[in-house]
């Protein structure tokens, strides 16, 4: 839900991005260009909410690994006093995330006159009239020697530090889920569904890696390292878009039941549709073991291995 309320408000404030130098900057080209307050919020609720949608993310991958290695803690997920716990994690990583844009990329003088030349020749706007958020990690200073801002390199650390906690999180989740998915004995029925579930995992690692992760480590780190892409990073904006798309579809392929269970939905019941449900019968009663009740999926497992 998270990440589809950040693919929402994108496509409706529409955001570009530029890269200068030691700087890059966000710009609004919707109705609210030609603003100054509306479109500075505007830009720090986009932060957040990129960020909060990679901390949902990541609490998805957390459910897996708590649902197939460490089933006695699923009470995390499945006991509503936890949700503030979730609700506030959640919630936090958004408000520091936005509290770093507002603070140190803020439209200040020096940010303005630094990009004022670039986005007026480039794109034609007027950085007079309408906000822009960004960093500038190394700037002239009075005597126009150039030297390394320190709360724009923090501002940078934090953001960093948010992106590469989630991502950590999730590799630790995949890697687990892989092991114990490898060393659990089932039967040849069950086996089928977990290699299905493994390769939708990896797939959903892959996705946000390549759509999510990279795009926000090239925008933030090439002008670090002063690596001049201009305005290639605005196809950061686009990558991170299709990821609500491609996620279920994804998961529709790879996942034979979930196929059949949206033929059955939009009505499809052809006869072919119906001798491949019924061939599949097995497997699909353990995918709603797996997916409606795990503790359940954990005991058939373990008889499985006894047998």
């Amino acid at each position: 839900m998270g990440i589809s309320n950040f693919d929402k408000f994108a496509r409706v404030t529409i955001y570009q991005i530029h890269v200068h130098e030691y700087g890059f900057v966000l710009f609004p080209t919707s109705f609210l260009e030609n603003t100054m307050m509306p479109a500075h919020w505007g830009m720090v609720l986009y932060g957040s909410l990129f960020c909060q949608s990679l901390v949902l993310l990541a609490f998805h991958f957390v459910y897996r690994y708590l649902l197939i290695c460490k089933n006695h803690f699923l009470y995390l997920f499945n006991s509503a006093k936890y949700i503030p716990l979730w609700f506030s994690l959640w919630l936090l990583m958004g408000i520091i995330w936005g509290t770093v844009l507002h603070i140190y990329m803020y439209h200040s003088k020096m940010l303005t006159d630094y990009f004022r030349e670039t986005l007026w020749e480039t794109y034609g706007y007027d950085v007079n009239k309408s906000a822009i958020l960004g960093p500038v990690y190394r700037h002239p200073n009075e005597l126009g020697v150039l030297v390394w801002d320190w709360g724009q390199l923090f501002s940078l650390a934090v953001c960093m530090g948010e992106l590469g906690s989630t991502f950590m999180v999730i590799m630790f989740c995949t890697w687990n889920i892989h092991q114990t998915l490898k060393t659990t004995a089932m039967s040849e029925a069950s086996k089928r569904l977990e290699q299905q579930l493994f390769k939708a995992l990896l797939v959903q690692t892959t996705i946000p890696l390549i759509l999510e992760y990279t795009p926000g480590g090239i925008d933030f780190l090439c002008p670090l390292f002063h690596i001049p892409i201009g305005r290639g990073t605005n196809l950061s904006p686009i990558l991170i878009s299709f990821y609500p798309v491609l996620d279920p579809i994804c998961m529709l392929y790879f996942i034979k039941d979930y196929r059949y269970a949206l033929l059955r939905k939009l009505r499809f019941n052809t006869n072919a549709t119906v001798s491949m449900a019924s061939g599949a019968s097995d497997i699909s009663q353990k995918a709603q073991i797996y997916l409606q009740k795990p503790e359940g999926f954990k005991i058939e497992r373990e008889r499985e291995s006894n047998q």
